[in-house]
């Protein structure tokens, strides 16, 4: 009676449940995502509804009506998750993707991701417009409870925009090795030179301690020993010219004899 709605309810409901896994992948945590497990929930609630009846279970007295209102709702129920679950997965595939221009410096990521800035972040930025795009126009049911045509071309839309967004991801993954390796090579690299920059200060300030010592004691001594080799000359000399008494007779005797 409702096979057509029965296989899209299951493709909406499988497709959601996808994003919600993958959602739960990238954010183990993930305290933000209630809203598409609730219409998740509330999908397979209504689904029973309708099983139950067929089942006789439960009675009703109108049971096409009733079952039939309940296939609306379920199917309204399954595209809410669907958007739900997109919207939580577009959010944290593009905050990993823009993370990873934070996490590498702009030399690792052009040696090692040269499409990251060339590619990959004007295609975050476009998905992005695009899912603001679909979610301003999303419009789940109509006046009959039925979800629209847009509504449906909307989907694939979104599935197009964050299976763009998934290949985008895996192919940064790939590169996270590499990646890696080269920011512990940078970091090497760093630690080396600030080693070296530290050792050249220590060098200096050990070498601006030293050398004038040596300086001091090297040309200090030598300026004591000429300094010293000079006043004992000087001494010699004044000896040997100082009068002597014998001299000074002599000298007087002549001047006597002169006169």
């Amino acid at each position: 009676m409702f096979d057509d709605d029965w296989r899209e309810i299951c493709r909406i409901y499988l497709a959601a449940k996808r994003y919600i896994l993958r959602a739960e992948e990238l954010d183990p945590e993930n305290d933000s995502d209630w809203a598409s497990v609730i219409q998740h929930r509330d999908t397979l609630d209504h689904l029973v509804r309708v099983r139950s009846v067929e089942l006789g279970i439960v009675g009703k007295d109108n049971a096409d009506a009733y079952m039939a209102a309940n296939v609306a709702k379920a199917k309204g129920h399954a595209y809410r998750a669907f958007f739900d679950a997109a919207d939580w997965l577009g959010i944290l595939y593009r905050r990993d993707l823009r993370q990873i221009g934070k996490q590498y410096s702009l030399p690792t990521l052009d040696a090692v991701f040269p499409e990251y800035y060339a590619e990959l972040c004007p295609a975050v930025a476009r998905c992005g417009k695009e899912i603001a795009e679909i979610r301003a126009r999303k419009d789940i049911a109509d006046n009959g409870g039925r979800p629209t045509e847009r509504t449906i071309s909307e989907m694939q839309m979104y599935e197009q925009v964050l299976a763009e967004l998934d290949r985008y991801w895996d192919l940064s993954q790939a590169r996270r090795p590499a990646l890696e390796q080269r920011r512990r090579s940078e970091r090497v690299s760093k630690a080396g030179k600030i080693v070296a920059w530290i050792a050249g200060l220590l060098l200096a300030a050990f070498l601006g301690w030293y050398v004038p010592r040596i300086c001091e004691r090297v040309f200090g001594s030598a300026a004591r020993t000429t300094t010293r080799t000079t006043t004992d000359r000087r001494a010699a000399h004044t000896t040997r010219t100082a009068p002597t008494p014998v001299r000074e007779n002599c000298l007087r005797e002549r001047v006597g004899h002169t006169a």
